[in-house]
């Protein structure tokens, strides 16, 4: 069951760094939310966005491989972590020096595409289900 579910929440993460990735065009933009924030380049990002809110995609990705979520509600509160460290750093007047506002539609494009996507596999395992218990009624 936690494999299975493992599986669900890898194709949702691929999903979503693929959503991301087309999104953002080219240049710099492109893979903004796969990594952690370089603080190098966003020197004030931590006053923001505290070192242990703070979520990318290929953390969430490596957690997937290792099974780390016991549930879709632990997966979706990680996702909800990048919408949330958008906001915090990028709302206009409340911001980081850096803000760019475009950012929170980014990542909350990024976090709708994975209830997308997860809310078509749940349908898929609902179908396959009803699918399984019909031929098991019809069987002699």
């Amino acid at each position: 069951m936690r494999q299975r579910t493992c599986r669900r929440f890898a194709k949702v993460i691929e999903a979503m760094i693929r959503h991301g990735a087309s999104r953002a065009r080219m240049g710099t933009m492109k893979h903004i939310f796969e990594k952690p924030v370089a603080l190098t380049a966003v020197p004030d990002y931590e006053a923001f966005v505290p070192k242990e809110r703070q979520m990318w995609l290929l953390k969430i990705k490596a957690r997937v491989q290792r099974c780390y979520y016991g549930s879709k509600d632990d997966f979706l509160a990680d996702c909800q972590l990048l919408v949330e460290a958008a906001r915090a750093y990028n709302t206009p007047g409340r911001g980081g020096r850096l803000a760019t506002p475009g950012l929170i539609d980014a990542a909350q494009g990024l976090y709708t595409e994975g209830l997308r996507v997860l809310a078509e596999q749940v349908d898929l395992a609902y179908w396959e289900k009803r699918v399984e218990i019909e031929r098991i009624r019809q069987q002699p």
